[in-house]
């Protein structure tokens, strides 16, 4: 059994093709490739990433990274006194078995998934104006801990229907008929990469709704309330 990494670089995954060479065909045409594993592995790892704070950056920085109006005029209301921002990665490690069945063909079929999605970035951004001990330092990183709880929340909730759309993938792919197993890997990596990313567009909408929903007026108006001093 040979297993090596695939040449063709995935954005997002990482490909590994296992191959087992049985030659006993001779026929040049395309073979009928039966089904090798009923079971396919899946394996769903969750990391829900390490915050980071910045406390460097001017209310109007980060009014400007916020997306609000900063212009002179602007009123202050509609200043950001924070910011969190967050950015996800998903890795895959596709597992792939392949027998060569002669004529320059190989039968491949999926033997194990592995899953690896994770925030790579939740960045807190406090203004510089509050400092550190001040009430509304305070309650502004209060509100922004709040946004990182939830997109935590979001992505663990999300993990059963990342688990189950893989498993449903995995088991209609394949089996694959290619030329080598390397190239049998990579079909079935591109073919899991492009039926997974409505998932994915479904988590990041949850995603932003489940902020926006908590950025209530009524939660900045108790923000607001909260300290005698802004």
């Amino acid at each position: 059994m040979l297993r090596r990494l695939c040449g063709r670089i995935f954005p997002a995954f990482a490909v590994v093709a296992s191959t087992v060479l049985i030659s006993d065909a001779a026929d040049s045409a395309p073979p009928q490739c039966p089904r090798m594993f009923e079971k396919i592995d899946v394996d769903v790892d969750i990391d829900p990433g390490v915050v980071r704070y910045d406390n460097g950056r001017s209310l109007i920085e980060v009014s400007r990274m916020a997306g609000l109006p900063t212009s002179v005029g602007a009123r202050p209301a509609r200043h950001a006194a924070g910011l969190t921002r967050s950015a996800y990665e998903q890795k895959f490690m596709v597992d792939v078995a392949s027998v060569d069945v002669g004529g320059g063909w190989q039968c491949a079929d999926i033997r194990k998934v592995w899953a690896h999605i994770r925030f790579t970035a939740l960045d807190v951004f406090i203004a510089r104006e509050y400092k550190p001990g001040s009430c509304a330092y305070t309650k502004v990183r209060e509100h922004e801990d709040n946004h990182v709880k939830i997109s935590r929340e979001a992505l663990m909730r999300h993990r059963p229907n990342f688990e189950r759309a893989l498993r449903r993938i995995v088991a209609q792919i394949g089996p694959i008929r290619a030329r080598s197993g390397d190239e049998a890997a990579n079909i079935a990596a591109d073919r899991i990469e492009k039926r997974l990313q409505p998932v994915f567009s479904a988590f990041e909408k949850s995603l932003r709704e489940s902020n926006a929903v908590f950025d209530s007026p009524a939660e900045y108006m108790r923000l607001h309330k909260s300290c005698s001093k802004w």
